[in-house]
């Protein structure tokens, strides 16, 4: 599916609430929300229910707006683990993936890299 730009730092994909979100690039997992409801717009900071991984030093991920979250922080994710399901929670007008790259604890423009971190399955 073809990502949906908007004016905040991330990338937004539309999917049905529950779509899997499958890890491509092996990392740790450093934070995790997952009591958000929908309809509770502060919730996880805006994220909602999200996952954030540190893939080595300098780069992490985030997934956020989740309906569901599998992992735990500290757990080490392999290849193809299903981390969480896209949703609806958060400060969030539809169901989605908002993904982030931060390269030195900077957001950055991950377009490129996106397929290389995760799949939607």
């Amino acid at each position: 599916m073809p990502p949906n730009r908007s004016i905040h730092n991330g990338i937004d994909y539309a999917s049905q609430t529950g779509t899997k979100i499958a890890l491509k690039k092996p990392g740790k997992v450093l934070r995790i929300e997952n009591k958000c409801i929908p309809g509770t717009f502060d919730c996880g900071g805006g994220y909602g229910n999200f996952v954030e991984i540190e893939h080595s030093s300098t780069i992490k991920t985030l997934y956020a707006h989740l309906s569901k979250v599998n992992v735990q922080p500290g757990q080490y994710i392999y290849k193809g683990k299903i981390i969480g399901e896209t949703g609806n929670t958060g400060r969030s007008t539809g169901p989605h993936l908002h993904w982030e790259y931060k390269i030195n604890n900077v957001k950055s423009n991950g377009t490129n890299f996106a397929n290389d971190y995760f799949g939607l399955v």
